[in-house]
């Protein structure tokens, strides 16, 4: 009985062990995140492989189109996210008085379209490199190809030549509706 209990603590233990293991393994080694400029260089690499670019025009396009999305980078900078939502915060504070008096109201009206004016300025200088790229591109690339840019700037995740609604695979849109 003994040799018994032995024998099933040991398997229980190699098994667990075996199980560790296998677990350890599948997280592998940390990847690094990519820089800023890596990212960059790929999505130029990856577009100008989607238009089927020569290698001439995808050199030129490439160095344009960097220079395009680190012009629209500065632009958006990081700090309206940032203060919309401290903005946020700030009205959520507990403790805070009841009573709200005009002043404090008529504040934070302007406060708001104070940061809706940022806003909008960031957006037209957003549109105003849009504009300036657009002349840029137009010099090299077909106005079909130009078109491409911006569709897979709005969305990165998706190619512009698929249907949103069409499914890989011929799967069906919705399961519930299939044919039995």
């Amino acid at each position: 009985m003994k040799t018994r209990l032995l024998i099933s603590i040991t398997v229980c233990m190699l098994a667990g062990q075996f199980l560790m293991n296998a677990q350890e393994n599948r997280q592998g080694p940390a990847k690094e995140k990519p820089s800023m400029e890596e990212m960059v260089q790929r999505k130029a690499d990856r577009m100008a492989m989607e238009m089927s670019l020569d290698d001439k025009t995808a050199d030129k396009f490439r160095e344009t189109y960097k220079e395009y999305l680190g012009e629209k980078a500065a632009a958006r900078g990081n700090g309206c996210m940032r203060e919309s939502q401290e903005g946020r915060l700030k009205g959520k504070q507990k403790g805070k008085p009841a009573y709200i008096s005009d002043a404090e109201v008529e504040k934070a009206i302007e406060s708001r379209f104070d940061k809706r004016q940022k806003m909008l300025d960031r957006d037209q200088k957003i549109l105003d490199i849009d504009m300036k790229y657009y002349t840029k591109f137009k010099k090299f690339l077909t106005p079909k190809q130009v078109i491409k840019i911006y569709e897979l700037e709005r969305k990165p995740g998706q190619r512009p030549d698929r249907k949103p609604d069409a499914r890989p695979h011929g799967r069906p849109a919705d399961r519930n509706n299939r044919a039995k």
